[in-house]
C-alpha cells in the first residue's frame, strides 16, 4: 500500500518503553579519538569535538560499539593509533595498538549504467516542475511519489554461480554523471550493480585530524584474475538485452546515442 502520513515509517515507530532509561544523545559533534579499554584502565575513553571547537572526554565503563560505517570506522581507529605502524607513523599518529589490517579490504559495489533516451514524455525528467510539487503537497500523488528505483532484478550471469552476482535497477529517468548533469530530455536507466566484488580497496588517514577526509582507494576492478570485469560486462550485456525487448520499442528515441555520449 502507498505510504501515508499515518502509516509512514516516522510515525509508526514503537513507543519507547517506560522502563527504558534514556541515554544522552550528542549531536553535531566530531569524534576525534577513541581509546579502547585495556587492562591498565577502567574505561574506554572518547573525545568528541563540538561545532564551536570545544572538546570533552566521555568515559564508558561498559562495552563500546564502534559503528561509524565502512569509511569512518577505520578512520577513527587510525586516528586513535590503532592500525598499521608504518601507516600511522606516516600520518604522524602515535601507535597505541598494532593492527595492520585496519583500513584494508574495503569492498564497494561498483555500478555501471545503461541509459536510453525517449521521445515520449513519460519519465521523471520533468518531475521537479512546480505543478508536480503542488500536486504532491496537496494530494501526495504524482511523479514525486516515485522512489526512482522502481524495479529491480537479482540475476546470475553465470548459471553455475551459487547465488546472484548482478543486480539490475531500473529508474524512469536518464541518470547522468552521478546525477550532476541535468538530463537532456526524457529517458530511463538500468543500473548494473556488482553484488559480490572480488576487488578490494583501502581507507587511510593522511593527517592526524578527524575533520580531514581519509584517502579512499576503492580498488575497482583490481582483482588479479579479472572476475569483476567479466561479471560486470555480462551484466551490462544483459541490461542492453532487457532494454532492446519489444516492450521498450514504443519508447525508442530517435537519437539513441545522445545519452550514451554523455556517460
Amino acid at each position: 500500500p502507498r505510504p501515508t502520513r499515518e502509516t509512514s515509517a516516522g510515525r509508526s515507530r514503537p513507543a519507547p518503553s517506560k522502563a527504558t532509561t534514556r541515554s544522552p544523545t550528542l549531536t553535531r559533534v566530531t569524534l576525534t579519538r577513541w581509546w579502547p579499554r585495556s587492562p591498565s584502565t577502567e574505561s574506554a575513553v572518547a573525545e568528541p569535538e563540538r561545532a564551536d571547537g570545544s572538546t570533552r572526554t566521555i568515559r564508558a565503563t561498559r562495552e563500546v560499539v564502534l559503528a561509524a560505517g565502512a569509511l569512518n570506522s577505520p578512520q577513527l581507529l587510525q586516528l586513535s593509533g590503532i592500525g598499521d605502524p608504518a601507516h600511522l607513523a606516516a600520518a604522524e599518529v602515535p601507535l597505541v595498538h598494532e593492527l595492520p589490517h585496519v583500513g584494508h579490504h574495503l569492498r564497494d559495489h561498483l555500478v555501471s549504467l545503461v541509459v536510453r533516451l525517449t521521445d515520449v514524455p513519460v519519465s521523471l525528467a520533468s518531475a521537479q516542475r512546480p505543478v508536480h510539487l503542488l500536486r504532491y503537497l496537496a494530494s501526495r500523488r504524482g511523479p514525486l511519489t516515485s522512489n526512482v528505483a522502481e524495479a529491480l532484478a537479482l540475476v546470475r550471469t553465470d548459471p553455475t554461480a551459487p547465488a546472484p552476482d548482478i543486480e539490475l535497477i531500473f529508474a524512469p529517468v536518464p541518470f547522468l554523471d552521478h546525477g550532476a548533469t541535468p538530463p537532456p530530455g526524457h529517458g530511463y536507466t538500468v543500473g548494473v550493480v556488482l553484488l559480490k566484488p572480488a576487488s578490494s580497496g583501502s581507507v587511510r588517514i593522511t593527517v592526524p585530524d578527524a575533520r580531514t577526509a581519509p584517502a579512499i582507494g576503492p580498488g575497482y576492478l583490481s582483482d588479479s584474475d579479472g572476475t569483476d570485469l567479466r561479471v560486470l560486462t555480462r551484466g551490462l550485456q544483459l541490461a542492453q538485452r532487457v532494454l532492446d525487448a519489444d516492450a521498450f520499442t514504443p519508447y525508442a528515441a530517435s537519437n539513441r546515442g545522445a545519452a550514451e555520449g554523455l556517460l
